[in-house]
Order: structure tokens, then sequence, then C-alpha cells
């Protein structure tokens, strides 16, 4: 047998026959690794050169569209890429002072900020709620693209980043079904990739089912050609093939003794309403929008009402937030809300309550005076009241006993 040439073998191991081409150099090789070790040997990319020399006869065949094509292709996808990265990245360009700046602090996101008399309290350096703040202003839809914490009726959180981020024009309910939207794909993609092994599994064992059980046809051909005197048992007696399948499969058999059982009439009514009221599909409860309102004094959060209809800008109109706004999402309405939480109003005369009673206590209070001598007196008269005679005696021990 004639060996081959080496020139038909892998330039780099010699021993089989090349199956791919390097798209830079056309160095031919057999696998993977041959294909590394040539890169390393060569200092080759792999890339292919879209400024090296074609032929004039190859540009019009359809290796030499193509190649055309994806040049103009990768340049389009590579200024696509750099925009959105840098518009996902929030840089813009460096102001007088030579710093980088970030899109939220762009002319026209400080603008629209101050149309709507946001006050926004920037939080420290590095801490997790600043990294966490991608919002920035989008200069193609010329609004602003807020990062949103939300609080879902479960107490799960969910911040949008990059991806999900809020522009302020859109309807809050909008962003929020869009939310859950996105969850839900998400979770269905990850049921679809468990699904694969499951049915694998399932149909494995519905083979082995189906193997294990006779076949009653062909059981009740047998019996007739082996006995044709034997009569072919109804379905349900004992020595049905019906009964044997049942018994293979562990579900309880029937027996030809018990009568069948029929619905009574007096039990129709209650049955169609029944199949009825379990055909209805159960509606979706309404969601109820809150703004969370920052730094306060209260042990329970602290809820502003907003409507879910309004944009995004709307809600957030003279309005405090940490960083970017967080939404709390509930079932229940202003009127019922639950315990744990407490309305702006609420809070608002609690906290004048408590200041005005504060207030009432320091009137009553009577400060001790202190003349030009040192001496402790009341309203400049020459007694002095009892707590402080007891707070002199106890620091003159003091001085004493320290001698």
């Amino acid at each position: 047998m004639d060996q081959p040439l080496l020139s038909e073998l892998c330039s780099i191991c010699h021993n089989e026959a090349p199956k791919y081409k390097c798209p830079r150099c056309s160095a031919r090789t057999c696998s993977l690794e041959c294909s590394k070790r040539h890169k390393q040997r060569a200092q080759c990319s792999g890339i292919r050169d879209p400024t090296t020399f074609v032929k004039k006869s190859q540009l019009a065949t359809p290796a030499g569209i193509d190649h055309d094509y994806n040049y103009l292709t990768g340049v389009h996808r590579a200024i696509n890429v750099a925009a959105e990265d840098a518009e996902e990245r929030a840089v813009d360009a460096a102001g007088e002072d030579g710093k980088r700046r970030r899109y939220r602090e762009h002319p026209d996101f400080r603008a629209r900020v101050a149309a709507t008399r946001v006050i926004i309290d920037r939080a420290p350096e590095g801490m997790s709620r600043q990294r966490m703040n991608m919002s920035r202003w989008n200069q193609k839809r010329k609004c602003i693209m807020w990062t949103v914490e939300w609080i879902h009726a479960d107490g799960s959180r969910d911040v949008t980043g990059r991806d999900n981020a809020v522009f302020d024009l859109t309807p809050l309910s909008d962003a929020y079904h869009a939310l859950l939207e996105g969850k839900s794909k998400k979770r269905k993609r990850r049921s679809l990739d468990l699904g694969d092994h499951e049915s694998r599994a399932a149909s494995n064992i519905n083979e082995a089912v189906q193997s294990a059980v006779p076949n009653p046809s062909e059981s009740t051909v047998s019996k007739a050609k082996a006995d044709p005197s034997q009569a072919v048992a109804a379905p349900g007696q004992a020595g049905s093939p019906l009964s044997e399948n049942q018994t293979v499969l562990g579900l309880p058999a029937t027996s030809s003794t018990d009568p069948p059982t029929e619905p009574k009439p007096d039990d129709a009514p209650e049955q169609v309403s029944s199949v009825l009221s379990k055909a209805e599909p159960p509606q979706a409860p309404s969601h109820h929008f809150y703004l969370v309102k920052p730094h306060t004094s209260s042990a329970r959060p602290v809820l502003i009402p907003i409507s879910g209809s309004e944009s995004l800008s709307e809600c957030l109109r003279e309005q405090v937030m940490l960083e970017f706004p967080t939404i709390q999402v509930l079932f229940e309405p202003p009127a019922l809300l639950p315990d744990r939480f407490m309305l702006e109003s609420d809070y608002l005369a609690q906290s004048r309550a408590e200041a005005q009673e504060l207030d009432e206590l320091l009137a009553h209070v009577k400060q001790p005076l202190q003349d030009d001598s040192g001496h402790v007196g009341g309203d400049g008269g020459d007694s002095v009241p009892q707590d402080v005679k007891m707070i002199a005696e106890m620091l003159q021990k003091d001085v004493g006993g320290g001698r």
C-alpha cells in the first residue's frame, strides 16, 4: 500500500489527514490540538485578514461576496458594540477637570431631575447601593433610564440593571409587568432545559412499563387459539386481560359483582356548578405601588402611594430617593395596608405629635442658672434645687477621694 505524502497530511503532527484550514495563513491541521499548537508555533492569531490580496477572478464568486459581506457586518457590529458598551458602562466624555463623568451626571440628566424637582441622596463612593446604580441618560430616546429596586409582595427583591432599566416616560404598571414577563421567560428556559432530561427519563419508564404489560389483543387471540371453547371474558372479570393489566400496573381490579355507579339526578346541578366554577379562570389580583421613603426614624417601612398608570417621572416628582427609587408592590390598597407598613401621612402626623410633646416637655423643665461667681442658683435667688445639691455633694466626694 502506498504511503501518503507529507504534504497530504497534517502540517503539525504528520499523522492524520487534515480536516481544518487556518483562515489567516491557510495552514492545514487535523484536530483542535494541532490547531492550537500551530498558533503557538507560528504566532498566528487565526483571524482572517480582510486586507489580503484577492484575485479579480475570485471576487465574483460566492466565497468572495461572503468575504466582503462578513467584513462589512463585522465593522457594523463593532461600532454598535462600542456604542452600547459606552452607554452600558455609563461613561461620558471627560470634563474640565480631566475626570470621566457618569451618564447620570449628564447635563440633560440634571436638567430632567431639576425639572421634576427630584432630590437624589448620593450614597458614599464604593457602597453597594452606589455600585448598583446604573441610572443614566439615554441620548437616543431623550429620557432617563432609572435603576429601580422592586420589592414584591412576598418580600423578594429585584434590582433593574443595564438590560432592564426603566424609562422615566414608561407607566409604572407596564414596567412592572415587563419585569415579571422577563422573569417568567427565564423560568421557562430553565424548565425547558430540565424538561429534556425529565422527558428522556419518562420515556424510558414508559417503554419499560409497556414492555412489562402484555398486549390484551395478543393474549386474547392466543387463548382463543389454544382453547376455542372458552369465550372471551368481559372487562372487569377475574380472567379478563384488563384485570391482568391492572394487577401488573398496581391498579385496583374491579369485580363483576360491583354495581355500576350512576350519578343521582339531585346531584346534577351541583356537579354542573362545580364544573363551571372550576372552568372559570381566576382573576389576577391588582397591584398597588408604593414609593419607599428613605431616612425615617420609624421601625416600619414608610410608604408613599403612587399610581401605576402614571409614568415613573410623575411618580418621582418632588420625592427623595437614595441613589435610585425603591418601589414596594402590594396587593392591598392604602386603606387596607398591612400593619408591618406605615403610610407617609401617618408617619408625618406621628412625627409632629412627638415634636410637639418634646417642645412641651422642654418648656416645663427649669434649667439652673449660674452667676459670675460660679454658684448655681434657681431664678437668680439664693434657693438651690435639691437635685443640684445632690450632684454637688457627689462631685465633692469624688474630688476628695481622689486627693
